[in-house]
Protein backbone atom coordinates (compact mmCIF):
# COMPACT_ATOMS: atom_id res chain seq x y z
CA UNK A 1 0.00 0.00 0.00
CA UNK A 2 1.34 3.42 -0.98
CA UNK A 3 2.18 5.79 1.88
CA UNK A 4 0.22 9.08 1.93
CA UNK A 5 2.23 12.12 0.92
CA UNK A 6 2.88 14.64 3.68
CA UNK A 7 2.91 18.31 2.73
CA UNK A 8 6.09 20.10 3.75
CA UNK A 9 5.00 23.33 5.46
CA UNK A 10 8.43 24.96 5.37
CA UNK A 11 8.37 28.36 3.73
CA UNK A 12 10.33 27.91 0.47
CA UNK A 13 8.94 30.98 -1.28
CA UNK A 14 10.77 30.35 -4.54
CA UNK A 15 7.91 28.00 -5.40
CA UNK A 16 4.40 27.32 -4.17
CA UNK A 17 3.89 27.45 -0.43
CA UNK A 18 0.51 26.94 1.27
CA UNK A 19 -1.43 30.17 1.58
CA UNK A 20 -3.54 31.43 4.45
CA UNK A 21 -7.28 30.85 4.11
CA UNK A 22 -9.42 32.77 6.61
CA UNK A 23 -13.13 32.27 7.20
CA UNK A 24 -15.15 34.43 9.58
CA UNK A 25 -18.74 34.53 10.75
CA UNK A 26 -19.72 37.84 12.34
CA UNK A 27 -22.84 38.33 14.47
CA UNK A 28 -24.36 41.24 16.33
CA UNK A 29 -23.54 43.67 13.54
CA UNK A 30 -23.87 47.28 14.70
CA UNK A 31 -23.12 48.99 11.39
CA UNK A 32 -25.73 49.82 8.80
CA UNK A 33 -23.73 48.20 5.98
CA UNK A 34 -25.66 44.93 5.68
CA UNK A 35 -28.17 45.83 2.96
CA UNK A 36 -25.94 47.40 0.32
CA UNK A 37 -22.53 46.38 -0.98
CA UNK A 38 -21.19 49.87 -1.81
CA UNK A 39 -19.30 50.56 1.46
CA UNK A 40 -17.89 47.03 1.39
CA UNK A 41 -16.77 47.48 -2.24
CA UNK A 42 -14.99 50.70 -1.29
CA UNK A 43 -13.13 48.92 1.51
CA UNK A 44 -12.18 45.97 -0.70
CA UNK A 45 -10.96 48.26 -3.50
CA UNK A 46 -8.92 50.27 -0.98
CA UNK A 47 -7.34 47.13 0.52
CA UNK A 48 -6.48 45.69 -2.92
CA UNK A 49 -4.72 48.94 -3.85
CA UNK A 50 -3.01 49.40 -0.48
CA UNK A 51 -1.70 45.82 -0.37
CA UNK A 52 -0.76 45.79 -4.07
CA UNK A 53 -2.94 42.79 -4.89
CA UNK A 54 -4.18 42.08 -8.42
CA UNK A 55 -7.92 41.92 -9.07
CA UNK A 56 -8.97 39.89 -12.08
CA UNK A 57 -12.70 40.46 -11.80
CA UNK A 58 -15.52 40.92 -9.34
CA UNK A 59 -19.23 40.47 -8.84
CA UNK A 60 -21.30 42.53 -6.41
CA UNK A 61 -25.02 41.97 -6.03
CA UNK A 62 -27.65 43.53 -3.76
CA UNK A 63 -30.67 41.31 -3.11
CA UNK A 64 -34.17 42.85 -3.33
CA UNK A 65 -35.06 41.62 0.14
CA UNK A 66 -31.80 43.06 1.55
CA UNK A 67 -28.33 41.69 1.90
CA UNK A 68 -25.62 41.30 -0.70
CA UNK A 69 -22.95 39.05 -2.13
CA UNK A 70 -19.47 40.30 -3.05
CA UNK A 71 -16.82 38.17 -4.72
CA UNK A 72 -13.42 39.29 -6.02
CA UNK A 73 -11.11 37.02 -7.97
CA UNK A 74 -7.42 37.86 -7.47
CA UNK A 75 -4.27 36.52 -9.07
CA UNK A 76 -3.40 35.68 -5.45
CA UNK A 77 -6.78 33.85 -5.03
CA UNK A 78 -10.07 35.42 -3.79
CA UNK A 79 -12.20 37.41 -1.33
CA UNK A 80 -15.91 36.95 -0.69
CA UNK A 81 -18.44 38.53 1.66
CA UNK A 82 -22.11 37.66 2.14
CA UNK A 83 -24.61 39.48 4.36
CA UNK A 84 -27.90 38.47 5.95
CA UNK A 85 -29.41 41.63 7.49
CA UNK A 86 -32.48 39.74 8.70
CA UNK A 87 -30.17 37.76 11.01
CA UNK A 88 -27.51 40.42 11.62
CA UNK A 89 -24.86 38.12 10.14
CA UNK A 90 -21.98 38.58 7.73
CA UNK A 91 -19.62 35.86 6.52
CA UNK A 92 -16.30 36.52 4.83
CA UNK A 93 -13.70 34.35 3.12
CA UNK A 94 -10.17 35.60 2.38
CA UNK A 95 -7.61 33.34 0.72
CA UNK A 96 -4.23 34.56 -0.51
CA UNK A 97 -1.73 32.11 -1.91
CA UNK A 98 1.94 32.40 -1.06
CA UNK A 99 3.42 31.99 -4.51
CA UNK A 100 6.81 33.78 -4.22
CA UNK A 101 5.54 36.00 -1.36
CA UNK A 102 4.23 35.29 2.12
CA UNK A 103 0.84 36.99 1.99
CA UNK A 104 -0.34 35.83 5.42
CA UNK A 105 -0.22 39.27 7.03
CA UNK A 106 -2.04 40.78 4.04
CA UNK A 107 -4.83 38.21 4.45
CA UNK A 108 -5.08 38.98 8.17
CA UNK A 109 -5.08 42.73 7.46
CA UNK A 110 -7.97 42.39 5.01
CA UNK A 111 -9.96 40.26 7.45
CA UNK A 112 -9.32 42.66 10.35
CA UNK A 113 -10.51 45.58 8.20
CA UNK A 114 -13.69 43.70 7.29
CA UNK A 115 -14.41 42.88 10.95
CA UNK A 116 -13.78 46.52 11.90
CA UNK A 117 -16.13 47.78 9.15
CA UNK A 118 -19.06 45.73 10.44
CA UNK A 119 -18.59 46.58 14.13
CA UNK A 120 -19.76 43.14 15.21
CA UNK A 121 -20.17 42.10 18.82
CA UNK A 122 -19.24 38.47 18.19
CA UNK A 123 -17.13 36.73 15.57
CA UNK A 124 -15.29 33.49 14.98
CA UNK A 125 -12.30 33.15 12.63
CA UNK A 126 -11.04 29.85 11.21
CA UNK A 127 -7.49 29.80 9.84
CA UNK A 128 -5.95 27.14 7.64
CA UNK A 129 -2.90 26.94 5.44
CA UNK A 130 -3.58 25.23 2.14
Amino acid sequence: MEQPKVMDNTRNLTAYSPGLHLLVEMKGIRSGHLKDYRITKSLIDEMIDLLELNALGSVYHNFEEGGFTAIVCLTESHLSIHSWPEFGVVTADVFLSNYRNDNSEKARGIMNSIIELYQCTDYHISEMFR
